[in-house]
C-alpha cells in the first residue's frame, strides 16, 4: 500500500472499454467509461476500408479516433466484439473472420472479453429504452445482405438472410418465405442501417408499397418504424457494460443510464487535493520519488489484475474458433472463479486442526456444487389449434350495439393522399397522311347531279371522299351518239397509308348509285399517303398506371392513419374505401408518347375498432379445450374477411377464430425427476413425457468435471416451455 492510499480515497469501481463493431467493409469504435452508478461513452470512431485492404489498420484507426478523449496515460485494453449475423455461422464466428479479429487483438495489444450478436444487443437496447421486452421484426439492412430477426417478447425466435438486390420489397417477400405460412409474425417492423450507406427513409417508403394483403402471417398492416443512427452504438455499449458490470461487483440494476461524456455533469469537488470522479493518476502530482514509485507500482499491479480473454487465447492458432456461443453469450457467461488456498505443512499443525480444514474445504466444495450451477431446460410442445367462423357486424351506430350479436361499434377515419408516377408506355398507333388528287366524275344519266362534300366513292376495298361539292350536267346526245356529262373534282383518301396511292385511269364507284349512272375515273394518280407505327398511350396503360398509383397512395395513407391510432385501436382493412378527388393524365390514348404520367389525389377511408372488442368476441364464442391442454388466450387469433358494406357504410363480415392449446407440463414433477441427472439421461427421460416434441439444455453456470450435469437443487433448475 503507498502512502497516499493511507490519506486519500481511492475511486472504486471504474473501467474503460473498448466496443469495437466488425462489418463488411467497416470498423466502428466505441470507448465507454463504466462506473458504480452509470455508463458513459468517451468517444467514437468510425473507419471504412476496401475488400482488400487490411481490418488491423482500419481497426487502429477507428480505436484512436474514440480515443483522442481520453488522456494518454490511460491504456484501455478490454474489448467487447459486435458481430452482424453475416458473420456468424453455427452460433460461432466464421473461421475466417475469427482468424482477423485475433491478428486486431494481437497487433493492437487487446484483451478480448467476447463478442455480441447485432439482433442480440438491439433487443436488450429496445427492452430497456421501451421498458418491456419488445416483439417486433428486426431488420438489418447491410451491403450485400438483409438480415430479419424475429423478436417476440424481448428473444430472438429466428434469423433469416437473405442477398440484397435492388428491390426491398423483393427482398422482404423472399425472407417471408422462410417462416411457416401458419406462423403469426408481429404487426411492428423496425428498421436499422447496418452498413451505413442505406437510405432508412427510402426503404421504409418502398416497404409501404408491400402487399401485405396477401400474406396471412399479418394479422394487420404492421407500423414500420426506424432506428437512429446511433441505436446501435448505444446497444453495444449497453450490452457490453452489462457483462462487464460483474467484473467490478456491481448489480444489474445498478447500470442507470449510458450517457454521452458532453451529457455528464462534471461536478468539481476538491477532497484531499483531487476532484471527484477523476482518476487519481491523471490528475496528483506527487514531489517524492518514493511517493511516485508507489503510484506506478499500483498502476502496474492493476494491469496485471485484467482478466485474460476467454474469446481468443494468444497460445491458440488462428484457425481455431470461439469458445463462445450463442448459449454462452457476453449477456449469460460468469467470469471464471478461482479460489487459491492457503499453503501449510502438516506435520507443522495439529491433527485436529488439519480435520477442520478438511471439513470446511468439503463443505465448501459442497456449498458450490449445491448453489452454484444453473441450468436452463427448455422443454419444447406443439400445440393443437382449432377455429370457428362466426358473423359480425362493424358499426358506427352504438344503438345496433344492444339489438345484434356479435357487433362491435367502430368510428371511422380518413387520410386525403396526393402522389404521382410515371410509367412507359406500351400501345402502337399508326400515323401518317392520306393519299389526294383530282378525279373525273360522269354522268350517263339525262338529268343533272349535285354531289355534296364529303360523298364517298371506292375503288375495291379503299375508300374516298370529295373535298367540295360538285355539280355535273347532264348527258346530252348529239345525233352521233351519247355525250356523258362530267365534272374535275378533288377527293381524299379515308384512311392513312400508302395504299390509297392508286394508278391513273382507277375507276371510283359512289356508295349506294349504280355505276352504269354515275362514276369517276382518275388522269392522274393519287399521291401522298404515307404510315408509320409509333409507340403511344393504350387505354390498358392507363388503367395500369392507375391501380399501381392507386395501391401506393392507399398503403401510405393507411400507415398515416395508423399513426393517429390510439393505444389498442386497429384499422379494419376489409373496410377500406378509395375515392378519387383529382386524377389527371399527361396524355390521352392513342397519343404518340414513350412515357404517361399520372397526378392522383384519393380519400382514403377505414373504420377502426378496439381489439379489446375482438377479445371480448372470443369470449363470447368459446370452444372446447380438449383433456390434457390449456386455452392459450393470448395465442388467440382472429381475422374478417367476406365483408359487405350495406347502404349505411356498416360492415357485415365472417371472422376467423384461431384457438390454440398448449399441453400441461407438471414441471415440479419434472424437476425432482431430472435433478442431478446427465444430459443424456434427461434426454431419455423426456421422451417418455407425453405431449414433449423435443428439449433444449442450456448451462447458465456451471462447474468443471460438472459440464453435462443437471443441478442437485432444484430451485437451480429453469424450467421453460417454448411453443414451436
Amino acid at each position: 500500500m503507498s502512502l497516499l492510499d493511507k490519506f486519500l480515497p481511492k475511486e472504486k469501481n471504474k473501467e474503460y472499454f473498448l466496443t469495437v463493431g466488425v462489418e463488411e467493409n467497416r470498423i466502428t469504435a466505441t470507448v465507454s467509461l463504466i462506473t458504480d452508478k452509470e455508463v458513459t461513452i468517451i468517444g467514437t470512431g468510425i473507419s471504412d476500408f476496401e475488400e482488400t485492404s487490411e481490418e488491423t489498420e482500419a481497426a487502429d484507426i477507428a480505436i484512436s479516433a474514440a480515443e483522442k478523449k481520453i488522456g494518454e496515460d490511460i491504456l484501455v485494453q478490454k474489448v467487447i466484439f459486435g458481430v452482424p449475423l453475416s458473420l456468424i455461422e453455427n452460433e460461432r464466428i466464421k473461421p475466417a473472420h475469427l482468424s482477423k479479429l485475433k491478428k486486431i487483438t494481437n497487433t493492437l495489444s487487446l484483451t478480448p472479453c467476447g463478442f455480441i450478436e447485432y439482433p442480440q444487443a438491439l433487443a436488450y437496447y429496445l427492452e430497456t429504452k421501451e421498458e418491456s421486452p419488445p416483439t417486433l421484426l428486426l431488420l438489418s439492412i447491410g451491403k450485400t445482405q438483409v438480415t430479419f430477426s424475429h423478436i417476440r417478447v424481448g428473444k430472438i425466435e429466428k434469423n433469416v438472410i437473405v442477398e440484397k438486390t435492388s428491390s426491398f420489397t423483393a427482398d422482404f417477400g423472399k425472407a417471408l418465405s422462410e417462416f411457416s405460412s401458419s406462423e403469426i409474425l408481429p404487426s411492428r417492423i423496425m428498421l436499422y442501417n447496418e452498413s451505413g450507406d442505406s437510405n432508412l427513409a427510402e426503404t421504409q417508403e418502398e416497404l409501404l408499397q408491400f402487399p401485405w394483403h396477401k400474406h396471412s402471417t399479418f394479422l394487420h398492416t404492421p407500423k414500420i418504424e426506424t432506428l437512429e443512427t446511433q441505436a446501435l452504438t448505444y446497444a453495444l455499449v449497453e450490452a457490453a457494460a452489462k457483462s462487464l458490470a460483474k467484473d467490478l461487483h456491481l448489480e444489474e440494476k445498478e447500470i442507470l443510464t449510458v450517457k454521452k461524456k458532453e451529457e455528464v455533469e462534471e461536478v468539481a469537488e476538491e477532497t484531499f487535493g483531487f476532484v471527484k470522479g477523476k482518476d487519481i493518476t491523471e490528475e496528483l502530482v506527487v514531489s517524492t520519488d518514493d511517493t511516485q514509485e508507489e503510484i506506478k507500482k499500483t498502476i502496474e499491479e492493476e494491469k496485471v489484475m485484467q482478466p485474460e480473454s476467454e474469446l481468443i487465447p494468444d497460445d491458440k492458432t488462428q484457425d481455431e474458433e470461439l469458445s463462445y456461443s450463442q448459449k454462452e453469450s457476453i449477456l449469460g457467461k460468469l467470469p471464471k472463479i478461482n479460489f487459491p488456498m492457503p499453503k501449510f505443512s502438516i506435520d507443522k499443525l495439529p491433527f485436529i486442526t488439519f480435520c477442520v480444514a478438511g471439513i470446511l474445504v468439503i463443505s465448501f466444495l459442497f456449498f458450490i456444487l449445491w448453489y452454484f450451477p444453473n441450468t436452463t431446460v427448455n422443454l419444447i410442445v406443439y400445440p393443437v389449434s382449432s377455429s370457428s367462423k362466426v358473423d359480425v357486424l362493424f358499426t358506427t351506430n352504438a344503438d345496433s350495439i344492444k339489438s345484434a350479436k356479435n357487433t362491435i361499434l367502430a368510428t371511422t377515419t380518413s387520410e386525403e393522399v396526393s402522389g404521382d408516377k410515371t410509367a412507359n408506355t406500351t400501345g402502337k398507333t399508326q400515323i401518317g397522311e392520306k393519299a389526294k388528287g383530282a378525279i373525273i366524275l360522269y354522268n350517263k344519266t339525262l338529268n343533272g347531279k349535285n354531289f355534296p362534300k364529303g360523298s364517298i366513292l371506292s375503288s375495291s376495298n379503299l375508300k374516298f371522299s370529295l373535298d367540295d361539292d360538285v355539280s355535273i350536267a347532264s348527258a346530252s346526245d348529239t345525233g352521233e351518239g351519247l355525250t356523258f356529262g362530267k365534272a374535275t373534282a378533288n377527293i381524299t383518301a379515308a384512311n392513312i397509308g400508302p395504299e390509297n396511292n392508286l394508278a391513273s385511269g382507277t375507276n371510283f364507284a359512289f356508295k349506294d348509285l349504280d355505276q352504269s349512272s354515275y362514276y369517276g375515273k382518275n388522269s392522274d394518280k393519287l399521291s401522298g399517303g404515307t404510315s408509320r407505327d409509333v409507340t403511344s398511350v393504350s387505354k390498358d396503360d392507363q388503367d395500369k398506371l392507375l391501380s399501381n398509383l392507386t395501391a401506393e397512395l392507399t398503403a401510405k395513407a393507411k400507415q398515416q392513419m395508423m399513426q393517429k391510432l390510439g393505444s389498442g385501436e386497429n384499422l379494419l382493412d376489409v373496410s377500406l374505401d378509395t375515392t378519387p378527388t383529382s386524377k389527371k393524365f399527361n396524355k390521352n390514348v392513342s397519343e404518340e408518347a414513350k412515357e404517361l404520367s399520372l397526378s392522383l389525389t384519393l380519400k382514403v377511408s377505414s373504420l377502426v375498432y378496439k381489439e379489446h372488442d375482438l377479445t371480448d368476441l372470443t369470449r363470447a364464442n368459446t370452444t372446447s379445450v380438449p383433456s390434457g391442454f390449456t386455452l392459450a388466450s393470448d395465442k388467440t387469433r382472429i381475422s374478417v374477411d367476406e365483408a359487405k358494406t350495406n347502404k349505411n357504410g356498416d360492415v357485415l363480415g365472417k371472422a376467423t377464430i384461431s384457438y390454440f392449446f398448449f399441453p400441461n407440463i407438471e414441471t415440479d414433477k419434472i424437476k425432482s425427476q431430472i435433478a442431478g441427472k446427465s444430459f443424456t439421461q434427461v434426454d431419455k427421460y423426456l421422451s417418455t413425457v407425453q405431449n414433449i416434441g423435443g428439449v433444449e439444455i442450456i448451462s447458465d453456470t456451471k462447474l468443471p468435471l460438472f459440464t453435462n450435469k443437471i443441478p442437485f437443487r432444484r430451485e437451480n433448475i429453469y424450467i421453460t416451455v417454448v411453443s414451436r
